[in-house]
């Protein structure tokens, strides 16, 4: 999809980047990552040639892109920044109409894919697409921005540090949501950050970058097995045994679960385990009794807060155990039926 050929980038005396060579496949989501100064936005902007390299050669679909006029070329990419750059004067809607508007798409189309698109990235249409951007958060602007960047349908999106501005809070949610974008639009996603941690999360692919060299590149669990240098596990971090919890996930490690139905309570609970959860008619979490010799202790809880779900990961599986206090917690669907547990033993030991 995308190939990077000796690329080199000097200003003045300074090698930005020296003979980087890159491969990067269709649909992947690909990330950019290194400290500040390490010449990755440099790199990303060389493959919609906001940038031009100084030797080299990039293809993109094996069309080598010096061949293709910028503006052309720009309008086939998507391209997401921190700042967002929405136009003050112009509505949400008209935001995201830019691209289709300078390539003369359909009205009637183009605002279809509007609406389709504030839909995709949660935001309800008929609530903010005659808003402005002055109107919008921090979180509500970057989903525009996003949103922009997708009007068009290009193959390829580029996105630099897009969330590094927002809290933390909002950050997990739009990483969350630009992953459940990339698996259902099957784009082609290089990503630029400077935090590890997103990179771990939302990657498939990750590039260390350092002085304007690729230090190692490779899949995010593979990096954290076996970095290249110290440098790399400096970058890492210690916890990076932590970091690879985040890419592995919680329906792959549940097991069946052990429960009882909330009107049987009064039964004899025949089980070797001391809990077992407890469920409605309906196969809801109500809770979990624990026995003793003693006797047993009936505790309510509210899956919704106290359950994990199929798609987190075991870090959050880890975080939530230590929050609740416990060493093995529920899983339910989206309906709050119980579907497994999981135990901080299954991940220490399948892990």
């Amino acid at each position: 999809m995308i190939k990077l050929i000796d690329i080199t980038k000097k200003f003045g005396n300074h090698a930005v980047l020296n003979n980087i060579n890159l491969h990067i496949k269709e649909g992947e989501f690909f990330v950019l990552i290194g400290p500040s100064g390490s010449g990755k936005t440099t790199l990303l902007k060389t493959i919609n040639k906001m940038e031009t390299p100084d030797s080299g050669k990039i293809f993109i679909n094996n069309q080598d892109i010096s061949d293709i006029k910028g503006t052309v070329l720009r309008r086939r990419i998507g391209y997401v920044i921190q700042s967002i750059g929405l136009l003050p004067h112009m509505s949400v809607k008209d935001n995201i109409l830019i691209v289709p508007k300078l390539l003369k798409t359909d009205k009637r189309i183009a605002e279809s894919r509007a609406l389709e698109l504030l839909n995709l990235v949660e935001l309800p249409p008929e609530t903010y697409k005659n808003k402005f951007p002055h109107q919008l958060s921090g979180g509500e602007a970057q989903r525009v921005g996003i949103a922009r960047a997708l009007a068009a349908d290009p193959p390829i999106v580029l996105m630099d540090e897009p969330f590094g501005a927002l809290d933390p809070i909002t950050k997990s949610r739009l990483q969350n949501q630009i992953c459940r974008i990339h698996k259902a639009l099957k784009k082609t996603i290089v990503f630029v950050t400077h935090d590890i941690d997103e990179a771990i999360k939302i990657g498939q692919k990750i590039a260390i970058i350092k002085d304007g060299n690729i230090i190692q590149t490779d899949e995010p669990q593979n990096i954290l097995s076996h970095p290249r240098n110290s440098f790399v596990a400096t970058f890492l971090g210690s916890d990076r045994a932590l970091k690879k919890l985040s890419k592995l996930y919680v329906k792959d490690y549940k097991k069946n679960a052990e429960c009882v139905f909330e009107n049987e309570l009064s039964n004899d609970i025949q089980t070797n385990k001391k809990y077992v959860w407890v469920i409605d008619i309906n196969n809801i979490l109500k809770g979990w009794i624990y026995l003793s010799e003693n006797g047993s202790q009936y505790t309510q809880i509210d899956y919704e807060t106290f359950a994990l779900n199929d798609e987190e990961t075991l870090k959050d599986a880890v975080s939530k155990m230590i929050v609740q206090s416990v060493k093995t917690l529920p899983v339910c669907d989206k309906k709050g039926q119980l579907t497994g547990e999981i135990s901080l033993t299954d991940i220490v030991v399948k892990t």
